[in-house]
């Protein structure tokens, strides 16, 4: 009778696993079409569709017409506290199509796009079949297009870039540790990551708790040792090029966020929600591999910590996520996006590597635990259909006739201003003027400068 049996409960696990399966990429195929159709709306709206966009568009336009960022001549008009890689990557497609909402758009969503290509090819190089690891790609669209990042903003991109410094450092075929020209390259494009926007060089310390785990502790310190070499190097050219782009990006951050009390808790319910299916699926993973773990015999020639070291993915999931709580957590930028980025992308790895490797039981489940993130993501994680901003900008300008342009509020803002009027706010300018005037001295230069405009200002207005 026993093995009578085993043939049915064989057949039963692989019709468990299938269904499953049919049911994620039914609920995934449904996503992406709406997301698509969302996206493709949204990238033709005119105006800024968040309070800071307007600022992105202005930094390049001034790159267009030969000026500089971040310095006092351009400061706090046009303030960028994001990064300028961003801009430079899409300076050649501004220069045909003009420094747009829709090119910057547009750049976001390619840079988007490339990203989720880059977690494909991680999770293949981690034995995800090429099924599963196309749905971890489409993942990673759909977590990032319900957030600001698919804005004119460098959040894609830095995300990308993250990515690909992880990929060069991974252990090639046999595990063989990364070359010396993978871990050069993926030193300088961690620098790059944090000069397109800051957190983004976390992206080191990753591949560094990489490496140690996978090759050992002494090519992740010297791996570390290129990186910060390399970042202490490209400081001088910084502050040469672009005087204020520490002071943009760091020191304003630093002094600029008061979060409302309760924020962290309603930010951190969020990530629990929109990553439900994910979060229960790595629980269920992690206890699975503590029992393995547990009943495999030692290694006598392997150190005893070796026995307990997490995969890869599972530590920079830990890295990631402490980092997302503990420094970015209460800071109110742009809610869920600092979780989406650092650490749903760790998430989506473990889980899916997870998955792969499971007997049939513990891939269905995987599997039904991925298609309810799906649905997640298709109903209480949907942005809402984008509003045209038109007719609310034309009922302005109506009823605030005769008035100067800059009296718009940000969200109403032009891709660029006319030539000759001073701006009052363009998203991001009171990080620099705040600051400058609460917390420089009055003789120092950027506080002089922020003075001398706020006057100007103030006259063209009266």
């Amino acid at each position: 009778m026993e093995n009578s049996d085993e043939p049915r409960s064989d057949t039963t696990q692989l019709l468990a696993v299938r269904v499953a399966g049919i049911a994620l990429a039914i609920v995934l195929i449904a996503s992406l079409a709406y997301f698509a159709a969302f996206h493709a709306r949204f990238l033709n709206l005119p105006g800024p569709q968040e309070t800071r966009e307007s600022s992105i568009p202005l930094t390049t336009s001034l790159m267009l017409k030969g000026g500089r960022p971040y310095n006092l001549e351009s400061s706090p008009a046009i303030t960028n506290v994001y990064g300028v890689v961003y801009n430079y990557a899409l300076l050649p497609a501004a220069k045909i199509w003009g420094a747009t909402f829709l090119v910057h758009r547009a750049g976001s969503l390619v840079f988007l796009l490339l990203g989720a290509a880059l977690l494909f090819v991680m999770l293949r190089k981690s034995g995800v079949g090429g099924g599963l690891a196309l749905g971890g790609a489409a993942f990673y669209y759909l977590f990032n297009a319900t957030t600001y990042a698919i804005c004119a903003r460098p959040d894609t991109l830095g995300g990308g870039l993250m990515l690909a410094v992880l990929i060069f450092v991974m252990p090639g075929r046999g595990g063989t540790p990364p070359s010396w020209v993978n871990l050069a390259l993926s030193a300088a494009l961690g620098v790059l990551a944090f000069y397109t926007k800051p957190y983004f060089v976390l992206a080191i310390p990753l591949a560094a708790a990489g490496l140690w785990v996978t090759v050992g502790l002494r090519l992740a310190l010297l791996y570390s040792a290129i990186a910060g070499g390399l970042m202490l190097a490209s400081l001088p050219l910084i502050n040469y090029f672009w005087p204020y782009y520490l002071f943009s990006i760091y020191t304003t951050h630093v002094y600029s966020e008061i979060d409302p009390p309760g924020y962290f808790s309603r930010q951190f319910m969020d990530f629990l929600l929109l990553h439900a299916g994910l979060l229960l699926a790595a629980v269920g993973a992690g206890a699975c591999w503590l029992r393995r773990t547990a009943n495999t015999p030692a290694d006598p020639s392997q150190p005893w910590w070796r026995r307990w070291a997490p995969t890869p993915s599972a530590l920079q999931l830990l890295a990631a996520f402490g980092a997302a709580t503990v420094v970015l957590g209460s800071h109110s930028g742009a809610f869920r996006i600092y979780y989406v980025q650092l650490v749903t992308p760790f998430l989506l790895l473990g889980v899916l590597s997870a998955t792969a490797r499971a007997g049939r039981p513990g891939k269905a489940a995987g599997l039904g635990l991925l298609t309810l993130n799906a649905v997640i993501l298709l109903t209480w994680a949907r942005p809402p259909w984008p509003v045209d901003s038109t007719p609310a900008h034309d009922r302005w300008t109506e009823i605030s006739a005769g008035l100067p342009w800059q009296l718009l509020p940000p969200a109403m803002m032009p891709d660029e201003p006319p030539a000759g009027a001073p701006l009052v706010e363009n998203g991001q300018m009171a990080y620099f003027a705040n600051i400058a005037l609460d917390h420089l001295d009055a003789s120092d230069p950027a506080h002089q400068r922020v003075v001398k405009y706020l006057l100007q200002v103030q006259a063209f207005i009266l």
